[in-house]
């Protein structure tokens, strides 16, 4: 049957998409890249949920790095990309 308190994604996956998440948008303003980055967000609060309820220790072990953290930190993050992909700060141009 497998171990019951595996899931298939770990918690440094949920940390690299935010990471990668947040230098897109820095790099490029592209809304579909940000509304893209969003979902993903989505994604990692489910990850980091999942490895929370695993007691699954922190990324590098580094408690800032933890699955709670996951989870506030891709919430934030999928309303700020989905606040800008939608157009919610209006269009500036850099």
């Amino acid at each position: 049957m497998g171990n019951q308190n595996s899931f298939p994604i770990p918690l440094w996956v949920g940390w690299l998409v935010n990471i990668i998440g947040w230098l897109l948008f820095m790099s490029t303003f592209n809304h579909a890249i940000e509304i893209a980055t969003g979902v993903l967000c989505i994604g990692c609060v489910f990850v980091g949920y999942k490895n929370k309820q695993n007691n699954t220790p922190p990324f590098l072990g580094l408690n800032r790095l933890s699955a709670g953290n996951l989870i506030w930190s891709s919430v934030f993050e999928a309303i700020w990309m989905f606040a800008w992909g939608l157009g919610f700060f209006g269009d500036f141009n850099f």
